[in-house]
């Protein structure tokens, strides 16, 4: 099926033909994995990535507007997704190297691996759950971003940012301690702590 018929499918999604959206689902999903999988060398993040492409790809059809093929368009924004996957872990291990290095100051550090990766976990979970717009506040702010990049940056309010920020911190310290064990207590105070200076680094 060559770019003209996809332009013809895809103008049917966009008067919300969900025949037609399944049929471009089915049509590049399987090819959009492969290139995820290639990227990230790991199944169920793969299948995640491409799953949140096709779920915005219907959110947005309504103000998406094509001016390439469609093939171009889908292979643009999954890059775009693959860069903010990489992005984020990045920011992560950045974030629990800190914690690691700071456990190892005061108490020798992580002796249990398993406690490292239910650790590493809890934070995962912890940020998929928050809005797309906190998480990427977040993110973006253990980077070093300053708030007025992050605003320009994620197209928000310099304020509506500090409240992401402020609300991503107490759901960090409220939820992560819900998740793990007393001996893992001190570690989340930790990782909390680390959060919290890396917030406020100016």
């Amino acid at each position: 099926m060559g770019t003209s018929a996809d332009q013809l499918l895809f103008h049917a999604v966009q008067q919300n033909d969900r025949r037609a959206f399944d049929r471009l689902y089915l049509m590049y999903w399987e090819q959009m994995y492969i290139r995820a999988w290639n990227r990230t060398g790991d199944e169920q993040t793969a299948q995640d990535i491409v799953q949140e492409l096709f779920i915005n790809l219907w959110e947005r059809r309504g103000e998406i507007l094509i001016q390439t093929s469609f093939l171009q368009y889908l292979s643009g924004a999954l890059k775009y997704r693959l860069i903010n996957h990489f992005q984020s872990e990045k920011v992560k291990r950045r974030v629990l190297e800190k914690v690691l290095h700071r456990m190892a100051e005061l108490s020798g550090g992580i002796d249990d691996l398993a406690d490292y990766k239910h650790l590493e976990q809890a934070l995962d979970d912890e940020l998929e759950k928050m809005p797309k717009n906190m998480k990427n506040s977040l993110l973006l702010r253990l980077d070093n971003l300053s708030v007025k990049d992050i605003a320009l940056r994620l197209d928000l309010a310099e304020q509506t940012v500090s409240n992401n920020l402020s609300a991503a911190s107490k759901r960090l310290h409220k939820n992560l301690g819900s998740k793990l064990n007393n001996r893992e207590l001190g570690t989340i105070i930790i990782l909390v702590q680390v959060v919290n200076d890396l917030l406020t680094n100016k």
